[in-house]
């Protein structure tokens, strides 16, 4: 049986002050402190349109059904962009950065096109310039930290699912065990949020255009927002591999995602001190792990559980040894030249495969 349809907020109430205090709730989004503060970052900055404000932190709401892990909690950690324009103001100068990005777009009948962002402004899918621009650079970032490109796409609103006030939203979803969901968002919220704002606090939001000599309030032509719960979920799934060669799970995370960037192991127990020795000066240069218990393969089985891209083995001979986590290849490097080198691998700089042609000669 079914109780009967009742009114139900979303929104954490609490008493703020003493004897009873102010009822007062806990922010859903992060996004409206951005348009309360609006004012102050344009008269601080002194920044020109078109620009953005970005904001981090903790956002709250009152799930009735919490749940699939780290996808739908109470409390999480948000992030919001608000950009910026004079309404009109159509044409994005950051397009072309983004407009070769190849793209999977559900469209709002239902259609799938595989495209380029630039292709996708020009045939109308995607029907704001400052839209694809920010799709393109966040769908870009999900593939270019490990996200498999069949396993993600960009989803358009229909018009039922619209806010009464945005003219276009689009959610870039990804592929989950229990289906497709989205992992990021954006909308086209126009004037709505700032003119609101001025209408109910009396606080004059426009800006006077120096060129043109008008006085407008700016439309927020593109708002990128992001659960970071949901975005890791999607990273932790993709990157999970069962691995039925080596005999163990393998979590491939990108080098700028793995918590844990290096391992370093002696081979044996009495190199105990001269592995400490390279420990010691590695985590300098980025965050490490020392291992000394087990076999090298268990302890390799374990970095690669844990996602850890690279291990140094340390030997009786000079240098000492790098291990690739995806490919288990190995490549002895001198040990003068390691700070550098593992700089190098965790920041991108250099690859495993540079590394290995460049010291198999």
């Amino acid at each position: 049986d079914f109780e009967e349809v009742s009114a139900f907020n979303l929104m954490f109430s609490t008493k703020v002050g003493p004897a009873g205090g102010i009822t007062s709730y806990l922010r859903p989004e992060t996004a409206q402190l951005i348009f309360t503060n609006f004012k102050q970052v344009l008269d601080s900055s002194r920044v020109k349109l078109p620009f953005g404000i970005a904001q981090i932190g903790k956002a709250f709401r009152n799930e009735i059904s919490p749940r699939d892990f780290l996808f739908r909690t109470r409390e999480f950690e948000q992030f919001e962009i608000e950009f910026f324009a004079k309404p009109g103001d159509d044409k994005c100068p950051f397009l072309e950065g983004v407009a070769d990005a190849k793209v999977s777009i559900l469209d709002a009948s239902g259609k799938t096109h595989s495209t380029t962002i630039q292709e996708a402004v020009k045939k109308g899918i995607i029907h704001s310039e400052w839209i694809a621009y920010w799709l393109g650079s966040f769908y870009r970032f999900f593939t270019d930290f490990g996200i498999k490109p069949e396993n993600l796409r960009i989803r358009e609103h229909h018009k039922e699912e619209l806010a009464h006030y945005a003219k276009g939203c689009y959610d870039i979803e990804y592929r989950f065990p229990f289906g497709w969901k989205e992992i990021h968002g954006n909308a086209d919220r126009g004037t709505f949020d700032l003119s609101r704002h001025s209408e109910h606090s009396g606080r004059e939001l426009s800006v006077f255009d120096e060129t043109t000599k008008e006085k407008f309030i700016p439309a927020v032509v593109s708002e990128p927002s992001q659960g970071i719960e949901r975005a890791m979920l999607a990273f932790l799934f993709d990157a999970y591999d069962d691995d039925k060669g080596r005999g163990n799970i393998v979590l491939r995370l990108h080098p700028a995602l793995a918590p844990v960037k290096i391992g370093v192991f002696p081979l044996v127990n009495k190199l105990e001190e001269k592995a400490r020795k390279v420990f010691d000066s590695l985590k300098t240069v980025t965050v490490c792990t020392f291992d000394r218990s087990g076999s090298i393969g268990r302890r390799y089985a374990r970095a690669d559980e844990q996602g850890i891209p690279f291990c140094v083995t340390v030997d009786f001979d000079e240098g000492v040894t790098i291990r690739d986590r995806d490919s288990t290849k190995q490549v002895r490097v001198p040990e003068e030249e390691l700070k550098g080198i593992v700089a190098g691998l965790v920041s991108g700089a250099l690859t495993f495969e540079e590394l290995s042609r460049k010291h198999s000669k």
